[in-house]
């Protein structure tokens, strides 16, 4: 309906913003009803720890209590001890500011909030008290006090009603750098007549720090991760280009693994069957030739994905036969992404799952060869143990079968 009063928010900020008012009042009628006589900070200090994120919350209100604790303390050591000398009290207050400062900046996380509040707590406290120094105890612990109960009103109301997770903008953070890791190695391995321009130099740079942006991010989203407590369950992902791996003795719950898994202790699925292809850029097909048979791989610049310390062996299923076929190793990496990159730039031909490729497959920048040669042998495979964290583990089970099952329908509508 034209004219129609549409909201200016969002239901979680209109959530967030009644979480923050409800904290808030519910700290000054606290301090109010204890007799304090600074309620209004409490009042200040709930909307200032307050944070959509319930981890983030826990954090900045421990940091802040412990800076307007060691504040406070300072405060109480300085002032008796110089209270007859008001320019020595002034001056040692002054550098005290001035060192928590200095150190607070060394620190560009989250836990820099402890040395700032000590500084500008001592400051709060200790200055109004250079010519009322007998007041000084009563004025510091009230202030404790009432930072303490600001304190904990936020972290009750926002640990207790609708907690914000942190797994979302976690993810999310990833998923934006691992992009943005992509686009600075594509510059990276960029071909030289490229490299030249100021277009290709600007793009390279923006690349650069967007990408440390991100990275700088994480290291400051990483500082409230252990406060983060609103999921009793959590997954914690590892990826090893080790081989087989011990789940017993890593503590692990389950691995996804490609090709086979033997652990006598471990219970093993496969889930989705790997198809596995050799391609290349069609200016390296050009310029060395297409292969007819495997062995002739051996005689061309391959890009292999494998574990360090493996040998460069690619193997293929000729009929009922299996062939190995020794390849001459231009570069090697345990993951699959910077070989892609590398591959459609010519550099050489790559033996990898197809759905690593397919998009590049699909563009005409990779053709794919010896697809009658493709082994028929890799799987992906769920191993786990038994009696451990099971409602867990049949949760992200059965979560991956529903995944490997569209898979395989897309696959078989590819196909028909």
């Amino acid at each position: 309906m034209p004219g129609a009063w549409k909201p200016r928010f969002t239901a979680a900020e209109m959530v967030f913003s009644l979480k923050c008012f409800a904290a808030s009042m519910l700290a000054m009628y606290v301090a109010s009803r204890a007799g304090l006589p600074r309620p209004f900070w409490a009042l200040v200090t709930a909307y200032v720890v307050a944070s959509p994120l319930a981890g983030a919350v826990r954090s900045k209100a421990l940091y802040r209590f412990l800076g307007t604790l060691f504040g406070s303390v300072a405060t109480l050591l300085l002032v008796p001890a110089l209270a007859g000398a008001p320019e020595l009290l002034t001056l040692a207050l002054a550098l005290w500011v001035a060192a928590c400062l200095f150190f607070a900046l060394l620190d560009r996380t989250p836990r820099s909030y402890v040395l700032m509040l000590a500084g500008y707590s001592a400051a709060l406290i200790g200055f109004p008290a250079v010519d009322t120094p007998q007041a000084v105890f009563e004025t510091a612990s009230a202030r404790v006090e009432e930072i303490g109960i600001g304190i904990l009103c936020a972290t009750l109301v926002h640990s207790l009603v609708w907690p914000g997770s942190m797994s979302t903008t976690l993810l999310a953070l990833i998923d934006k750098t691992l992009d943005d890791a992509r686009a600075w190695t594509r510059d990276i391995v960029s071909t030289p007549a490229l490299r030249g321009s100021a277009q290709d130099a600007a793009r390279r740079a923006a690349d650069r720090r967007r990408l440390a942006g991100d990275i700088t991010q994480l290291r400051i989203l990483s500082t409230h991760l252990p406060f983060d407590t609103s999921n009793l369950i959590t997954v914690s992902l590892e990826t090893s280009s080790r081989g087989m791996l011990d789940l017993a003795e890593g503590g692990i719950d389950m691995a996804l693994q490609l090709g086979p898994v033997v652990q006598d202790s471990c219970v093993v699925e496969r889930l989705v069957e790997i198809d596995m292809v050799v391609c290349a850029a069609p200016s390296y097909w050009r310029r060395r030739g297409v292969p007819q048979r495997p062995e002739e791989l051996g005689a061309h610049d391959a890009l292999t994905l494998m574990r360090p310390g493996a040998r460069p062996v690619w193997s293929f299923q000729d009929k009922s036969r299996r062939v190995d076929v020794a390849v001459n190793s231009r570069m090697d990496a345990s993951e699959a992404a910077p070989l892609v990159m590398v591959a459609v730039r010519g550099f050489g031909a790559i033996y990898v799952p197809r759905l690593t490729v397919q998009p590049h497959l699909d563009r005409g920048e990779l053709v794919a060869a010896l697809q009658t040669y493709s082994r028929q042998d890799v799987w992906l495979t769920a191993a786990y143990r038994q009696r451990r964290n099971m409602a867990a583990v049949r949760a992200l089970l059965e979560f991956l079968r529903a995944a490997a099952q569209q898979q395989r329908a897309r696959r078989k509508e590819a196909m028909a």
